[in-house]
């Protein structure tokens, strides 16, 4: 699975998530739709430099010849 670093401005405070969350040996932090509940916990998801999916749309840009 390709993946990506989650930054601060990744995780908004109050709304669900709409992927999985991954530490960096892969195993699941948060359920797609679960909810980031406060600051705090942002700070400690990026400290712990949790990742995402990547969509398909971004494995397709990745993939996609340089012009």
């Amino acid at each position: 699975m390709s993946t990506r670093l989650l930054t601060a401005a990744d995780l908004p405070v109050g709304q669900p998530l709409p992927w999985p969350v991954y530490d960096a040996a892969g195993r699941l932090l948060l359920g797609a739709g679960q909810l980031v509940k406060d600051e705090q916990f942002v700070e400690a998801l990026v400290a712990r430099e949790a990742y995402r999916p990547l969509s398909a749309d971004e494995l397709r840009a990745a993939s996609a010849p340089a012009r």
